[in-house]
């Protein structure tokens, strides 16, 4: 399926699961919002308009961690 016919949901949750990828083999602080925008196929302005800040993503990463865990 192409990147471009993913509901906003899905598309969170491939972004989310390429940055969880990068945090845990780069480091998040070496991590950039460029390099999830590669990894996952998107624009950095897509990574940017779902998610705002690498702070945001970094916190969206760790709830979405912690929420598969219960």
């Amino acid at each position: 399926m192409s990147k471009t016919n993913l509901k906003e949901a899905e598309a969170r949750q491939h972004i989310l699961n390429k940055a969880s990828d990068l945090f845990g083999h780069l480091g998040v602080s070496k991590t950039t919002i460029s390099d999830v925008a590669k990894a996952s196929g998107f624009s950095t302005a897509n990574v940017h308009r779902l998610f705002g800040t690498k702070s945001d993503l970094r916190h969206a990463v760790c709830d979405a961690f912690l929420q598969s865990r219960t």
